[in-house]
C-alpha cells in the first residue's frame, strides 16, 4: 500500500546520522557550534556553508535533517536562503535561526517564516545549541508520526485496508467522475459487477482468516488483469466492482472478462487446503445501459444475477432478458424509484421492562410496499442497496424519517430513545457520521436518544475504519447496539474494545429457550457478561408468555417481540402505548 508522503520532506531518522548543516560566514562561529555539539547525544554529522548559495546547493545534493542558519550572510539573509529553499527545492527542514542583532523584531521575522527557534549569538552556550536542537529534532520526529496517521487515515478513507483496492466511496466518486468526463467527450465506458462463488461455504468451514486470504488474493489477481486506467474496487463482503474508462469493442471485452475469469478461478493454497472460487460478472454500458451512476450500478447488479441464475460466468446486461429474470432481479431498479418517490416508510416496534412494565425505548424499522413488487421484506431490499450503492440513500431516508417522528413526538410531550438499524456498509462510509450528525441538529435531537443497532455480523469484519467510525459515535453521544448477539462471529476483543450500551440476544436462543436447557444456559450467560461489562440486554422475538417468564428468571428483564406488539405505524404505536399504560 503506498501512502501519501509527508509534507516535511526531509525527516531525520533518530537511529541513524543526523546531517546537520551549519550556514555561517563567519569562521570562528562555525568552528565554535562544532564544538559546543561534540557531546550531542545523538549521532551527528555536521555539513558547513559559508554563503546562502552554498547552502543552496547543499539541500540540492544532500539529504539535510536540520539546519543551523546565521540570520546575516555575504550574499543574501537567513531569510532569504529559507525562501529558496521552499521555492526551488520544494523542501521544509527545521531550521533554527542564529543571530549576532539579538533584536525583538529579528525574532518575530523568523519566526513568522516558520524557524524552530531564534538564537541570539551572544548569549550562545553548548547547553542552550544542544537543548534547542534536541527539542527541534523530538517536534519533527512527532510531527511525521501525526502526519503518518494522518496519512493512513486519509488512504483508509478511499481504499479498502485488506485489498488495497479503491473502497466503496472512492469507487462511486469515480463512478460519477467517468460519468462527468463521458457527458462532456461523448465517450462510453463500462461498469462491471464482480461476485464470487461460494465464498461462504469457505468463511463457514475455514473461518473468517480464510476468506479474507481469499478476498486479497482475488484483489491481487484483479489488480494485474485491469489496467491502471481502470478503477478496480472491493465494495463490502465478496463484492468487487470495475470501471473500463475507454471505449472497447465487444470482442475486446470479452477477451478481459474471459481473463479475469480464469484468473479468479485458479486455485488458492491456504494451510495446505487448495481452495477455488468462481464468479459471476455483470456488465452494463455507458450510456446503452444508463447515464447515471446508480443505474449503471443497478443494471451491472441485475446482470450478474442473469449470471447466476443462468449459470453463466458474466451476462452483459439485456433489457428483454431481465424479464425473464426472476422478479427480485427488479428490486435494484424498483428501490431506485421508491426513493424518488418516498414509497419507504417506518413502522415501531416497543422495548419494555418486564420488572416496570414500561416501555424503555423503541426499534424503527424500514418498510417497502412497491407498486410493482408489492411487499418488499428488509432482508430482501436491504442486499440490493448495498450492492447497488443505494444503501446511503436508504440510510439517510431512514433517519430522515425516524429523526421527523421523533420531533413530533418530543412535541406531544412523548420522549423515548429511538433505535435505528445499521448496515455495516456505513460505518465504512467517511461522510456518514458527519451526516448523521447534520440531521440531528436538524431536527434538534440529541444522539444520547438514538440508539444504533448494529449486527454481530458487520462488527465480526470490523476493520480500523469501523473502529473510528464507531468511536466518533460514541464520542458524539450515540448509544450502540450489537444486534443479533450469537449469530455471527464477534470476539470479546471487539466488544471489550467499543463501548456497547445493550446486547440484543438473537431470536434463534429465545425460540425453544422454555424448551432447551442448553439456550436458557447461553442467554444466562450473555445476561452475566453483559452485566458485568455495565451493558443492557434485551431478548428479541419473544413470542410466549412462557418465554418472558424463564427469561425474567435468568435476570433478563428487557424484551422485544410479538408477545409485546408487532411493529406498529407511528400513529397506532402511541395508541397502544396508552392503551397498555406503557408511558
Amino acid at each position: 500500500m503506498n501512502f501519501q508522503t509527508t509534507s516535511l520532506t526531509n525527516q531525520p531518522n533518530m537511529d541513524q546520522n543526523i546531517k546537520l548543516l551549519v550556514v555561517d560566514d563567519d569562521d570562528v562561529d562555525r568552528e565554535r557550534i562544532s564544538r559546543f555539539l561534540k557531546n550531542f547525544k545523538s549521532p551527528l554529522m555536521i555539513v558547513d556553508a559559508s554563503t546562502g548559495s552554498e547552502a543552496l546547493k547543499k539541500v540540492t545534493k544532500e539529504q539535510i535533517d536540520l539546519i543551523l542558519l546565521d540570520y546575516n550572510l555575504g550574499d543574501m539573509t537567513g531569510p532569504e536562503v529559507l525562501k529558496a529553499i521552499s521555492i526551488e527545492n520544494n523542501k521544509t527542514i527545521p531550521t533554527i535561526m542564529i543571530t549576532g542583532m539579538g533584536d525583538e523584531k529579528t525574532a518575530i521575522e523568523s519566526m513568522r517564516l516558520g524557524v524552530f527557534d531564534y538564537l541570539p549569538k551572544g548569549n550562545l552556550t553548548a547547553e542552550k545549541l544542544i537543548v534547542t536542537l534536541s527539542a527541534a529534532l523530538n517536534h519533527t520526529k512527532m510531527q511525521l508520526e501525526l502526519q503518518k496517521k494522518n496519512d493512513r487515515l486519509s488512504y483508509l478513507s478511499l481504499y479498502d485496508e485488506l485489498t488495497g483496492l479503491a473502497n466503496r466511496s472512492l469507487f462511486f466518486d469515480r463512478l460519477s467522475q467517468a460519468v462527468k468526463q463521458s457527458e462532456r467527450t461523448k465517450s462510453k465506458f463500462s461498469v462491471m459487477m464482480i461476485d464470487l462463488n461460494l465464498f461462504k461455504e469457505v468463511n463457514d468451514t475455514f473461518g473468517h482468516q480464510a476468506g479474507d486470504e481469499i478476498l486479497r488474493v482475488v484483489g491481487e489477481r484483479l489488480s494485474k488483469v485491469f489496467r491502471k486506467s481502470d478503477t478496480v474496487a472491493r465494495l463490502g463482503g465478496d463484492e468487487f466492482a470495475c470501471i473500463i474508462q475507454s471505449k472497447m469493442v465487444k470482442s475486446n471485452l470479452l477477451k478481459l472478462i474471459d481473463k479475469a475469469i480464469q484468473s479468479i478461478s485458479q486455485s488458492i493454497v491456504i494451510d495446505n487446503h487448495v481452495l477455488k472460487v468462481g464468479c459471476a460478472i455483470g456488465i452494463s454500458n455507458y450510456p446503452n445501459h444508463g447515464v447515471e451512476g446508480k443505474t449503471l450500478m443497478a443494471n451491472a447488479d441485475i446482470a450478474m444475477y442473469q449470471a447466476k441464475s443462468s449459470q453463466k460466468n458474466y451476462c452483459i446486461y439485456d433489457k428483454s432478458s431481465e424479464r425473464k429474470t426472476r422478479a427480485k432481479i427488479t428490486v435494484s431498479e424498483c428501490l431506485f424509484k421508491a426513493l424518488q418517490n418516498k414509497e419507504l416508510y417506518m413502522v415501531y416496534q416497543p422495548k419494555i421492562d418486564l420488572e416496570s412494565n414500561k416501555i424503555i425505548s423503541a426499534e424503527a424499522l424500514v418498510r417497502w410496499n412497491s407498486p410493482i413488487l408489492g411487499y418488499v421484506p428488509p432482508d430482501e431490499f436491504i442486499p440490493v442497496a448495498e450492492r447497488c450503492g443505494l444503501i446511503e440513500e436508504v440510510t439517510s431516508a431512514t433517519i430522515e424519517m425516524v429523526l421527523k417522528q421523533h420531533s413530533a413526538w418530543n412535541k406531544q410531550g412523548f420522549d423515548i430513545p429511538l433505535a435505528i438499524n445499521l448496515s455495516a456498509k456505513m460505518l465504512d462510509s467517511k461522510v456518514f457520521f458527519d451526516n448523521l450528525l447534520s440531521i440531528h441538529n436538524r431536527f434538534q435531537i440529541s444522539p444520547k436518544k438514538t440508539i444504533l443497532e448494529i449486527t454481530e455480523t458487520a462488527l465480526s469484519s470490523c476493520r480500523l475504519t469501523t473502529q473510528l467510525t464507531l468511536n466518533n459515535l460514541i464520542r458524539a453521544g450515540f448509544k450502540l447496539s450489537i444486534d443479533d448477539f450469537g449469530s455471527g462471529f464477534t470476539s470479546f476483543r471487539q466488544v471489550r474494545d467499543v463501548i456497547f450500551n445493550e446486547i440484543k440476544i438473537d431470536r434463534l436462543f429465545i425460540a425453544a429457550i422454555h424448551e432447551n436447557h442448553r439456550d436458557a444456559a447461553i442467554v444466562r450467560s450473555i445476561v452475566l457478561m453483559a452485566k458485568n461489562m455495565g451493558m443492557n440486554t434485551i431478548a428479541e422475538g419473544v413470542e410466549l408468555e412462557e418465554q418472558m417468564e424463564i427469561l425474567r428468571s435468568l435476570g433478563c428483564n428487557n424484551i422485544q417481540g410479538y408477545a409485546i406488539s408487532p411493529p406498529l405505524k407511528a400513529e397506532n404505536f402511541i395508541q397502544w402505548c396508552n392503551k397498555n399504560n406503557m408511558i
